[in-house]
Parts: structure tokens; sequence; C-alpha cells
């Protein structure tokens, strides 16, 4: 850790202070082939003392992937050799990405991993893996999110890491919180609400459509259109949410009073109740604009008459 951060006698110092070669962590990676914890720990203490590496892409990718693995169980010296199951190993399932971490010849934490079978095969051989406990992986996966939000803050226009890489990982290992902080850095709104829609978290998808829809913050308020279209076609009974989303939807007349009636009518379970006041102001509504209408063509043709006997009275 002190080469790489310039702590170490190795390196030659500049009369400003500052190293003249700092050697990427990168560089060291082949090192922790079987010891992905130690290899987590060398990374997070690296990017805690070096702000801006040149390899911060290549770093954040690579502890990602290690906090949303399964599991990163080492080995202990206490099982015999038949009892491991070397294809178990920690972050296997991510051998399809093909991720470059280092032109210097680095090696990605896939590339790192698939070598645990083969260098370090004698040294597994000896022992058992200790089994991660449930606490420990909801922790890792915890320190997936701190990674992803940290690595993005609010001013910065573009990550530290990959964010399609970052989309594919929560995907693969199931995290839908750090998936919707992605969605929405990326301004994939519509990939946000499919989030909530596919868990079926109605309070959750209105609660996010309300934040995410706000016009008057620069929202996509015809997000409010998807989600009745949801529950439209959800066959069971959300009158409570459909109540919710219709005074939106009416707030900024997002569509026609019939688009609204038909998209209801897909839910069998929806009673008339739902609508009854929404389709009751809607006619009050209409009734106030034909009222209006024909006022304003009363003065015109009061205004017509006027003009046709100043007209007859030239003649006169």
């Amino acid at each position: 850790m002190g080469i790489c951060v310039g702590d170490g006698p190795e390196n030659s110092i500049h009369s400003n202070g500052v190293p003249e070669y700092l050697p990427s962590p990168v560089d060291f990676v082949h090192i922790f082939v079987d010891q992905p914890k130690e290899l987590m720990f060398f990374l997070e203490q690296y990017i805690t003392k070096v702000k801006d590496s040149l390899a911060h892409v290549e770093i954040h990718n690579t502890l990602l992937e290690l906090y949303l693995s399964e599991d990163i169980s080492a080995p202990s010296l206490s099982q015999p050799p038949e009892k491991i199951d070397t294809n178990q190993t920690s972050l296997n399932r991510s051998k399809s990405l093909n991720i470059k971490v280092s032109s210097r010849g680095g090696y990605s934490s896939t590339d790192l991993l698939s070598k645990r079978t083969s260098k370090g095969k004698a040294e597994m051989a000896a022992g058992e893996f200790l089994v991660e406990s449930k606490e420990e992986r909801a922790d890792r996966r915890m320190k997936g999110l701190a990674l992803l939000k940290s690595g993005w803050p609010p001013h910065e226009q573009q990550p530290r890491y990959d964010e399609d890489l970052a989309v594919v990982l929560c995907e693969m290992h199931g995290f839908r919180d750090s998936l919707l902080f992605l969605y929405e850095k990326m301004k994939l709104y519509k990939d946000v609400m499919a989030c909530y829609m596919q868990d079926k978290d109605y309070q959750g998808l209105i609660s996010c459509c309300k934040r995410l829809a706000d016009s008057s913050r620069g929202g996509d308020s015809s997000l409010w259109s998807d989600v009745l279209q949801y529950f439209g076609e959800r066959g069971e009974d959300c009158s409570k949410e459909v109540k919710e989303v219709l005074t939106y939807v009416e707030k900024d007349n997002l569509l026609p009073p019939l688009i609204v009636l038909q998209t209801l009518a897909k839910n069998p379970t929806l009673k008339l109740t739902v609508v009854k006041d929404y389709i009751a102001r809607q006619f009050q509504q209409i009734s106030q604009f034909i009222e209006e209408d024909q006022k304003t063509i009363d003065k015109y043709q009061v205004l017509e008459i006027f003009i046709a006997m100043e007209e007859y009275s030239m003649f006169f």
C-alpha cells in the first residue's frame, strides 16, 4: 500500500514533495489471486488515500464487482482437500465480463478470480471455505451502494466507474437499490418505474412518480400516464392508488377523460365509485367551457348585429 500511495522508500521524491512515479494498484492485483477479501481491503484503503488516481475507473469497477458478488469466502486450514470445490470461488459467475483493468498488464477482478482455480489451487486444497454470513454479505452490498453514490457525486456529469458495467452487475445480482440509483442518475426514469412495477411496490411507485414526474422541477409528467395504464391492466383492486394517480393526471391535464375511462375499464375489479368524482369534475369543467363558449358566441352575435345596424344607418 505504501508503494502505491507514495509512502514507500522506493519512490524518489521531487523537490515539491511529489513522488516521481506511483505504481498503479492494478499492478499488484495478481498478488491477491486467492485473497478477494484482502484485495477488497487493499482497494478500499487505496481509494481512501488517493483521490485522483489514473486507474480510478478500474479500481471502482473491481471493488463494485467484489461488493456485489454472491460470496467472497476465503479458505481456512481445517478442511481436507476433497471437500474443496474450486468452481464455487467467489466472483466466478462474473467470468463472462471481459473487463480489462490496465493496458500495462494488470488484471481485472474477472481475470483475478478465474486464476484462483489455477495459481491458488494448492493453497485452497489445504483448507475449507469460511462461509460468509448474511450480515457480512448485506454489509458488502451496502458498501456497493455507497461506492456507487460516492463515485457519482451530484455535481459531476460522469461517474468514476463504468455505469453500463455497474448496471449489468446490479442486474446480475438483483441489487434493486443500486439499480434505482443508477437509472435515476442516467435519467432512465421509465426504467426506474419499471423496477417498482415489477416488484408490485405500489406506494414506492407513486412516491417515486411524485418526485420524478414533477414538471415544476424539470420532471417528466407523462410518467403518470404510464402509472395509470399500469393500474388499469393490473386485474386487481387498486382503487386507492388509482384515485391518487387520477389527481395528478387531472392536475396537469395529461389525458382526455375518454382515454382515462377506456384505460381503467380494462381492470374488471375497479368500481364506478373510483372514478365517480373524477367524472363529475370533468362534466362540470366541460359545462363551464360550453357556457364560456356560448357567452363568447353571444358576444360576437351582438357585435355583428351592432355593426350591421351601423352600416344600415349610413344609408339614411
